[in-house]
Protein backbone atom coordinates (compact mmCIF):
# COMPACT_ATOMS: atom_id res chain seq x y z
CA UNK A 1 0.00 0.00 0.00
CA UNK A 2 2.79 2.57 0.68
CA UNK A 3 4.32 1.77 -2.75
CA UNK A 4 0.89 2.64 -4.12
CA UNK A 5 0.78 -0.92 -5.38
CA UNK A 6 -2.91 -1.76 -3.25
CA UNK A 7 -5.58 0.44 -1.89
CA UNK A 8 -6.28 0.33 1.96
CA UNK A 9 -7.87 -2.61 3.52
CA UNK A 10 -10.43 -1.89 6.55
CA UNK A 11 -10.91 -5.46 7.99
CA UNK A 12 -13.62 -5.32 10.52
CA UNK A 13 -13.08 -6.36 14.02
CA UNK A 14 -15.31 -9.27 15.45
CA UNK A 15 -15.73 -9.09 19.07
CA UNK A 16 -15.34 -12.19 21.50
CA UNK A 17 -18.12 -13.22 22.64
CA UNK A 18 -19.01 -13.83 26.79
CA UNK A 19 -18.24 -17.21 27.71
CA UNK A 20 -20.50 -19.30 28.78
CA UNK A 21 -20.18 -21.76 31.29
CA UNK A 22 -22.27 -23.98 33.62
CA UNK A 23 -23.94 -22.91 37.33
CA UNK A 24 -22.47 -24.95 40.01
CA UNK A 25 -25.38 -27.98 40.18
CA UNK A 26 -25.01 -28.35 36.44
CA UNK A 27 -21.34 -28.84 37.10
CA UNK A 28 -21.62 -32.04 39.50
CA UNK A 29 -24.88 -33.28 37.63
CA UNK A 30 -22.22 -33.50 34.41
CA UNK A 31 -19.57 -34.68 36.38
CA UNK A 32 -21.44 -37.22 38.15
CA UNK A 33 -22.99 -38.26 34.90
CA UNK A 34 -19.31 -38.62 33.56
CA UNK A 35 -18.31 -40.95 36.73
CA UNK A 36 -21.59 -43.02 36.81
CA UNK A 37 -23.38 -43.11 33.70
CA UNK A 38 -22.42 -46.82 31.90
CA UNK A 39 -24.09 -46.47 28.90
CA UNK A 40 -22.06 -43.30 27.67
CA UNK A 41 -18.43 -44.12 25.77
CA UNK A 42 -15.38 -45.11 28.48
CA UNK A 43 -13.47 -41.71 26.39
CA UNK A 44 -16.14 -40.04 26.29
CA UNK A 45 -16.61 -39.74 30.60
CA UNK A 46 -13.15 -39.89 30.38
CA UNK A 47 -12.54 -36.66 28.72
CA UNK A 48 -15.15 -35.03 30.21
CA UNK A 49 -14.17 -36.25 34.12
CA UNK A 50 -10.70 -34.67 33.46
CA UNK A 51 -12.57 -31.44 31.83
CA UNK A 52 -15.14 -30.94 34.33
CA UNK A 53 -12.63 -31.91 37.16
CA UNK A 54 -8.86 -30.49 36.32
CA UNK A 55 -10.14 -27.64 33.97
CA UNK A 56 -8.33 -29.27 30.60
CA UNK A 57 -8.75 -27.51 27.29
CA UNK A 58 -10.12 -30.20 24.96
CA UNK A 59 -7.16 -30.29 22.82
CA UNK A 60 -5.15 -31.07 25.44
CA UNK A 61 -7.58 -34.07 26.00
CA UNK A 62 -7.93 -35.13 22.38
CA UNK A 63 -4.17 -35.29 22.45
CA UNK A 64 -3.58 -37.53 25.35
CA UNK A 65 -2.80 -41.23 24.89
CA UNK A 66 -2.86 -44.10 27.47
CA UNK A 67 0.41 -43.42 28.13
CA UNK A 68 -0.69 -41.01 30.02
CA UNK A 69 -2.37 -43.38 32.58
CA UNK A 70 0.16 -44.89 34.79
CA UNK A 71 0.14 -47.66 38.08
CA UNK A 72 2.46 -48.23 40.67
CA UNK A 73 1.19 -50.28 43.49
CA UNK A 74 -2.41 -49.79 43.49
CA UNK A 75 -1.69 -45.79 43.00
CA UNK A 76 -3.61 -44.74 39.57
CA UNK A 77 -1.59 -41.05 38.50
CA UNK A 78 -2.79 -38.88 35.28
CA UNK A 79 0.25 -37.18 33.59
CA UNK A 80 -1.09 -33.53 32.15
CA UNK A 81 2.19 -32.09 31.56
CA UNK A 82 5.55 -33.53 33.14
CA UNK A 83 4.28 -34.51 36.58
CA UNK A 84 1.96 -37.63 37.10
CA UNK A 85 -0.80 -36.49 39.54
CA UNK A 86 -2.29 -39.07 41.84
CA UNK A 87 -5.66 -40.02 41.11
CA UNK A 88 -8.15 -40.36 43.64
CA UNK A 89 -9.90 -43.79 44.55
CA UNK A 90 -13.08 -44.56 43.14
CA UNK A 91 -16.26 -43.50 45.67
CA UNK A 92 -18.08 -46.38 46.73
CA UNK A 93 -21.73 -45.28 45.06
CA UNK A 94 -19.93 -44.84 41.69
Amino acid sequence: MRRGHARTLDVAHWPKKDPVSLDEDSHWELLHQCLTDTDLPLDLRGAGAILLLLGQHLTRIAALTTHAVTTLGENTFLTLDLTPSPCPDPWPDC
